[in-house]
């Protein structure tokens, strides 16, 4: 039998902090917990910045027609994505009150199409079907009349979308 001494020692130690679970455990819940809330929540956070911010999302790489490995392929014109479609069609609005008339001459195939990855997101087309020099002819007019400035070329066997689907935007 252990005499007083022992028990005391025992009992007036602390202990170690790793061997406490009163203390272990609100400690692994807040480090799962805070990264966690966090990330659950970017999409919040860049929603709410998006306007503040111009394009909602990075354009792909650049894939001009001579970047093409097929000379005959055919292109869209991607001039925007988001998860908010009014957005998207307001930017053609805006183009048009800054180019007037000629803005019709221009854009007669703008779509805002829905992504079939990503059911949220939706691109802004303005131009569809476009070979090689059309395509990027219409890419860089767009970039200079107002659309966004990361306005890219998406070859049609890469698209997230059916044409067939997409909403004409007027």
């Amino acid at each position: 039998m252990p005499d007083n001494k022992d028990q005391e020692n025992a009992s007036s130690s602390p202990a170690l902090w790793w061997q406490n679970p009163a203390i272990l455990v609100p400690i692994i819940l807040a480090l799962i917990g805070i990264p966690t809330t966090i990330i659950s929540n970017l999409d919040k956070v860049g929603q709410f910045l998006q306007p503040l911010l111009g394009s909602p999302n990075p354009a792909p790489p650049n894939l001009s027609p001579s970047n093409s490995s097929k000379s005959k392929e055919s292109f869209f014109v991607i001039a925007g994505s988001s998860q908010f479609k009014k957005d998207l069609s307001q930017y053609p609005k805006t183009v048009r009150m800054k180019i007037g008339d000629s803005f019709d001459d221009r854009y007669r195939d703008i779509k805002i199409c829905n992504s079939i990855v990503d059911h949220e997101k939706y691109y802004l087309v303005i131009g569809s079907i476009l070979l090689g020099k059309d395509a990027e002819d219409l890419k860089n007019q767009a970039k200079s009349d107002g659309f966004q400035k990361d306005t890219y070329l998406q070859p049609e066997s890469q698209i997230d979308f059916k044409p067939l689907n997409c909403q004409q935007v007027e």
